[in-house]
């Protein structure tokens, strides 16, 4: 059997470009348990060295639907270049070849960017995948891992061209990494309305008998508001110090 390979190798500060895992190689087998992990420059924006935390995790599912089993480590990019995860046998089966990937989300001053890694097995698992999961993997084709996720701190605010169309999907009926939600309504500046009744009907709440699955969207982006406000600043000019027995009775509180 071959000895677990790196999973992840923390790039030198002044990298040039986003984080790409090298092993385990796209197809490889590893073992459940204690693992070394490394990863190196990627050829792609933002530079690493504007990177400043991570979270790596284990996943499985597909590449839309990404399912999080694990988060292995948290850590910091000026940190060591090298570290070791547990990846525990009961997250997950042993069905099918290559149903596993990793994950690192990394964060910067402007946004997240999330790295995936290509598909692996990983012997000795010894739980089992819900259904769910099992008709998402059979559905997998090739050892490929979901492609990059980048969001800047700002993106609500820019609609990616040719994306306009989403907002009017119900939120619901959306599906992948990404979802759109509409636009945030601005308040009236003065309140007419009187009917006090809810705006949408009542839902009934189902409680969990048991674990559910992790969320599986990354992100929400929210369409951009058309309202414009304007200010200016008071030329109002402001009202004397008061005096005498007024004074006297405001200086009684400032101790």
């Amino acid at each position: 059997m071959r000895s677990p390979p790196a999973l992840l190798l923390l790039a030198l500060p002044f990298a040039i470009a986003e984080p790409k895992f090298v092993s385990p190689v796209a197809g490889s087998t590893i073992s459940a348990g204690t693992i070394t992990v490394t990863w190196e420059d990627g050829g792609n924006a933002p530079s690493i060295s504007n990177l400043n935390s991570y979270q790596l995790l284990l996943f499985t599912g597909s590449n839309t639907r990404p399912f999080q089993l694990a988060d292995l480590k948290a850590g910091s990019f000026s940190g060591s270049n090298s570290l070791s995860v547990t990846i525990s046998s009961s997250v997950g089966g042993s069905f099918p070849e290559n149903a596993y990937f990793l994950g690192m989300i990394a964060t910067s001053g402007s946004g997240t960017l999330t790295v995936f890694s290509d598909r692996f097995s990983i012997n000795g698992m010894t739980g089992i995948f819900p259904p769910a999961i099992e008709t998402d993997l059979a559905s997998i084709s090739g050892i490929k891992g979901p492609r990059p996720v980048n969001v800047e701190a700002d993106e609500r605010q820019e609609v990616p061209a040719g994306q306009e169309a989403s907002f009017a999907i119900p939120y619901g009926q959306q599906t992948g990494l990404t979802k759109y939600a509409p636009m945030q309504k601005v308040p009236v500046t003065k309140i007419t309305a009187t009917n006090t009744a809810p705006l949408y009907p009542s839902s009934s709440v189902v409680f969990a008998s048991m674990y559910l699955p992790n969320p599986s969207v990354l992100t929400t982006l929210t369409k951009s508001q058309t309202f414009v406000a304007a200010s200016h600043p008071n030329t109002a000019p402001h009202v004397s110090h008061p005096t005498d027995a007024m004074q006297r009775f405001l200086n009684r509180w400032k101790d």
